[in-house]
C-alpha cells in the first residue's frame, strides 16, 4: 500500500542514540579491500575501523572514514531499538515479511504485521496491535495470529492499510502462494477485514481469493492499493508469477480486484488482469501502489519481473501502469517499462514508493536489483515515466559493498533527519561473508552513483546467517508519542539453541 507522501514523514532511526553508543573501538568504519590485521577490530565485515586514517575506498579522492556502523546486540547497542519480536519455533523464519497494517481496530494508532513461514511451511501472520511495549517480545503473544493451511506459506507476502470492504477500519491481506484449496499450489490470498484476537485458522475470518490453476502460486505478492480506479474504495493487487498462457509457459500474471470486496472470489473474478510478455518471465515478482506518478489524480501501480530478458538474461524489469482496461491487459501495454542493466541483475526483486522526492508534483519510486555487479543496487526513479528505458538512466542509484550482499533486498524512503529532504534506507540481507545482513541509511542523497561505503549509517546484525534486512516497512505513530516506527526483519536469527526462529526489530523514529 502507498502511505501518505513519504517525503513529508519524519523518519529518524534514533540517530542521536546511535551516535551516542559509539564505543572506544569505535564502530566508525569504511570499507577497504586491502585492510591489514588490527584495522577491523570488531571482526564483522573487513571494514577499516580507524576513522582518522580510513582510506579512499570509492576512488573519489576523498577519505571515506565516516560511515557509522552499529552492530546490533554489542556493548549495549540493543538499547537503540524500541523492541524485538522473536519467532516462536526453530525454522519459523519470522520477519521474512513485515508490513504496516494501518489501523485495524480504529484506535488511531498504527498496527504492524510480521510474517513467518512456520516450521511446517503452513505460515503464520502475526497481527500486532499497538501499543507494543519495549524490549524482547514473543510473537506467540501477538494480539491476532493467522495460521495458513497445510504447506501454504501464508505470511511470506503481507500488506495492509486500506479499507477494502468499507466497514470503516483498515484491512490487511495475507498471501499464501502454496495453498492447495483449489489445485496443487494454485495459491490463495486472504483479506482480513475484521481483526479477531487469538488464534485464527485461515480461511476462517477472512474473505478468500483463490488461484485458478495448478502451480500458479497466486498470492506470491500482494498489496492493498489506496484507490486505483477513482471510485473512493481501496483495491487489491495479487500476483501469480507462474500463471501460464499455455501449458507450463509461465509468463505470469497480476490480478486487480476493485473494492469494496466482501465475498469470496477466484482469480477469474478479477476486474482486470495483466499478463507477462514472454515465457518464463514470471511477471509478478512484486506489485505495489506507487501513488500518482503522472499527475492525473489517480494512483498508479507497478509490477516487476526479475527474470525478464530484454536487456540481458535475467536482467529483470519493472512495469508502470497508469491506465488500463477491464479484463485482460498485456504487460507490453504498460505506460512505462524500465529494464535492468546487465545479465542477472534481477531488477525488480524489490520495489518501494518514494513519495515526491524532487517536489515536481509526480510521485517517484525505488527499484532493487540484488544481482547488479554482484553486490546489488537500488535505483531512485523519478516520475513521470513513459516508454521503455533502462535503470542506467536513473538519476540516483546506490550500490552495495561486497559480492553476494544482495544489497537492495528491502528499501524505504522518508525524511530520516527531519531536514525536509528525502532520505533512503536500503537492506542487504546477505551482507558480509557470513550472511549476517545489514541496512544502510543515506541522508539526502544527491545524483549519481552512491556507494554503500558512503552511507551515513550502517546497522549490522548480531550473528552469522541472521539475514537482517529481509524486509522492512514504516508504520505511522503506533503509540501516540508523535514518532513513527521502522520495522526490519531478520528472518534467519536463531535464539535459545533453535536456528532460524527469526525476529523483527522495531525502531522508534521521531
Amino acid at each position: 500500500m502507498l502511505r501518505a507522501n513519504l517525503a513529508t514523514i519524519p523518519l529518524l532511526l534514533t540517530l542521536s542514540a546511535l551516535v551516542a553508543c559509539e564505543t572506544a573501538t569505535d564502530d566508525l568504519e569504511s570499507g577497504f579491500d586491502g585492510y591489514s590485521a588490527g584495522q577491523d577490530p570488531d571482526g564483522y565485515d573487513n571494514w577499516w575501523d580507524d576513522p582518522a586514517n580510513a582510506p579512499d575506498v570509492d576512488r573519489d579522492f576523498t577519505e571515506d572514514g565516516r560511515v557509522r556502523t552499529i552492530p546490533l546486540g554489542s556493548n549495549g547497542v540493543l538499547s537503540t531499538y524500541h523492541a524485538i519480536w522473536k519467532g516462536e519455533d526453530g525454522g519459523d523464519r519470522a520477519g521474512i515479511g513485515v508490513a504496516a497494517a494501518g489501523d485495524v481496530n480504529g484506535d488511531g494508532r498504527g498496527d504492524l504485521l510480521v510474517g513467518s513461514i512456520g516450521s511446517g511451511g503452513d505460515g503464520i501472520t502475526y497481527m500486532n496491535r499497538s501499543p507494543f511495549g519495549t524490549g524482547e517480545l514473543n510473537l506467540g503473544a501477538s494480539k491476532g495470529r493467522y495460521y495458513g493451511t497445510t504447506g501454504a506459506n501464508a505470511g511470506k507476502a503481507i500488506a495492509g492499510g486500506g479499507d477494502v470492504d468499507n466497514n470503516g477500519q483498515d484491512d490487511f491481506i495475507i498471501g499464501a502462494s502454496k495453498d492447495a484449496t483449489a489445485y496443487t499450489n494454485a495459491g490463495a490470498a486472504y483479506l482480513v477485514s475484521n481483526y479477531t484476537r487469538g488464534k485464527n485458522y485461515l480461511p476462517t475470518g477472512a474473505t478468500t481469493l483463490l488461484g485458478d490453476g495448478y502451480y500458479d502460486y497466486f498470492g506470491w505478492a500482494v498489496d492493498v492499493a489506496s484507490d486505483l480506479n477513482g471510485d473512493g474504495n481501496s483495491d487489491l493487487l495479487v500476483t501469480a508469477p507462474y500463471w501460464d498462457v499455455s501449458t507450463a509457459s509461465q509468463e505470469g500474471a497480476t490480478f486487480l480486484f476493485y473494492g469494496p470486496l466482501t465475498a469470496d472470489v477466484t482469480a477469474a473474478d478479477a476486474n482486470a488482469y495483466f499478463v507477462g510478455e514472454a515465457s518464463n518471465d514470471l511477471f509478478g515478482t512484486r506489485v505495489l501502489d506507487v501513488g500518482d506518478t503522472d499527475g492525473d489524480g489517480n494512483d498508479d501501480f507497478m509490477v516487476s519481473t526479475r527474470y525478464e530478458d530484454s536487456a540481458g538474461t535475467n536482467a529483470g524489469a519493472v512495469y508502470l501502469f497508469t491506465t488500463w482496461s477491464d479484463g485482460e491487459n498485456l504487460a507490453s501495454s504498460a505506460t512505462a517499462k524500465i529494464t535492468g542493466e546487465f545479465d542477472d541483475d534481477n531488477a525488480g526483486n524489490q520495489i518501494a514508493a518514494a513519495g515526491d522526492v524532487n517536489g515536481d508534483g509526480f510521485n517517484d519510486f525505488l527499484v532493487g536489483a540484488l544481482g547488479n555487479i554482484g553486490t546489488g543496487a537500488a535505483y531512485l526513479v523519478l516520475g513521470p515515466m513513459s516508454g521503455t528505458s533502462s535503470l542506467s538512466s536513473a538519476e540516483t542509484y546506490f550500490t552495495g559493498q561486497l559480492s553476494g550482499d544482495q544489497f537492495g533486498s528491502s528499501m524505504i524512503a522518508g525524511d530520516i533527519d527531519g531536514d525536509g529532504t528525502v532520505d533512503v534506507v536500503v537492506g542487504a540481507n546477505r551482507q558480509g561473508t557470513d550472511n549476517r545482513g545489514a541496512f544502510y541509511v543515506f541522508m539526502n542523497p544527491g545524483a549519481g552513483n552512491i556507494s554503500a561505503f558512503n552511507a551515513e549509517i550502517k546497522v549490522i546484525a548480531t550473528a552469522a546467517d541472521d539475514y537482517l534486512g529481509s524486509w522492512m516497512d514504516l508504520a505511522l505513530d503506533t503509540d501516540f508519542d508523535g514518532t513513527d516506527t521502522l520495522i526490519v526483519g531478520a528472518s534467519g536469527r536463531g535464539q535459545g539453541g533453535l536456528t532460524e526462529k527469526g525476529v523483527a526489530y522495531l525502531f522508534e523514529v521521531p
